[in-house]
């Protein structure tokens, strides 16, 4: 798994909440998304709570199918209310059995199949502090290791990457601009890019191109 270690995970999006709604999922930490539960990121933890009606939890996506075959789960809980569980999707549409947490400590379970996704699921008004996750090839669990630190930001910026510098583009019309990107790794995929924030300036303002209306495509 990529970004398990909820001790320091890496927080690209820098909030120390994030709610996730029954409409839509919400990326959170990188990787990991949320629908109808809040993601609470800690100094040493992060917390999962549900203070809606709906049931649904906190997941990561695999980022291919993982082959058929025996997968153990473990992770330690500092804290648990209500009846949260563990569980993985499969590729065939079916979920693996769930694992009950109720209990601090380490729990362990074992899932079989081609898996998808790793899913925390929350019933309403469940809630589970959670210091890291692991899923490993086999039917025992072994000790938890971190991933090196610089490995961990590597592997999540594969995927999303901020950056937060300027960024200079030549304008040759109303219309268009290029300029160049950097990535620090290369990307799973083509990358959409989008401008969060920042000033804009040119130097014409007559040949302004209005920030509501910049799109950037990216090539390879």
């Amino acid at each position: 798994m990529i970004n398990s270690d909820f001790r320091n995970p890496v927080n690209q999006r820098g909030k120390t909440s994030y709610v996730g709604t029954n409409e839509q999922a919400v990326y959170t930490i990188d990787r990991w998304k949320t629908k109808c539960v809040t993601v609470t990121v800690n100094d040493s933890s992060i917390t999962l709570s549900n203070n809606t009606s709906s049931a649904w939890g906190f997941s990561q996506p695999f980022e291919d199918v993982l082959p058929e075959d025996m997968y153990t789960v473990s992770l330690k809980i500092l804290s648990v209310t209500g009846s949260p569980y563990v569980r993985c999707e499969k590729a065939d549409g079916t979920n693996t059995s769930a694992l009950n947490l109720t209990s601090t400590g380490i729990l362990v379970t074992n899932a079989y199949g081609a898996l998808k996704t790793l899913v925390i699921a929350l019933p309403a008004g469940s809630s589970v502090e959670l210091e890291w996750i692991k899923l490993e090839q086999g039917n025992v669990a072994t000790s938890f290791v971190p991933k090196h630190r610089a490995e961990e930001i590597l592997n999540c910026y594969r995927f999303f990457y901020t950056q937060d510098s300027r960024l200079l583009m030549n304008q040759y019309s109303t219309q268009f601009a290029d300029g160049n990107i950097y990535y620090p790794i290369r990307m799973r995929a083509i990358p959409k890019v989008t401008l969060l924030q920042g000033t804009y300036y040119c130097s014409s303002q007559s040949d302004f191109i209005a920030p509501a209306s910049l799109i950037v495509n990216t090539n390879k």
